[in-house]
């Protein structure tokens, strides 16, 4: 889809971090066992929907901000950096040339289009992943 595109591309620009993962599907028997577990596939849909999150909460925001209502945001801290250099030693375990910055989320997100057609793609976005610090609130006036 030409939209959801167009709009990952204005995230991307705007330096936020895209991480690609599977998302497992489980399936469960009547007795509550799991049966089979699958990979799900994500649609274009499925991003268009998550596109459209991001504007709504970024559309939230906005108007908080512009009407002084006191809020809270979930933000991450910067990445530790014992896994930033782990991070970096799997890049050059696995002979993936990196010697761009890793600091901001835009970083991570030009490390991870540059290894989209690896065979390593996953190994890198779940390395990328572990690297970043949870969410915390952080309140704003």
């Amino acid at each position: 889809m030409a939209l959801s595109r167009s709009l990952s591309a204005q995230r991307t620009h705007r330096g936020t971090l895209e991480v690609e993962m599977d998302e497992p599907k489980i399936s469960v028997n009547a007795e509550g066992k799991i049966d089979e577990i699958l990979v799900r596939t994500r649609l274009d849909s499925h991003r268009l929907i998550e596109e459209f999150m991001v504007l709504a909460n970024v559309a939230a925001a906005e108007f908080l901000e512009e009407n002084d209502v006191p809020t809270l945001y979930r933000v991450h801290d910067h990445p530790d950096g014992e896994k930033i250099q782990e991070l970096r030693q799997t890049l050059k375990t696995l002979r993936i040339p990196w010697s761009g910055p890793l600091e901001k989320p835009g970083d991570f997100t030009k490390l991870l289009r540059s290894v989209d057609d690896s065979p390593y793609k996953r190994i890198v976005n779940e390395v990328v992943l572990r690297c970043q610090k949870p969410g915390c609130l952080y309140p704003c006036q």
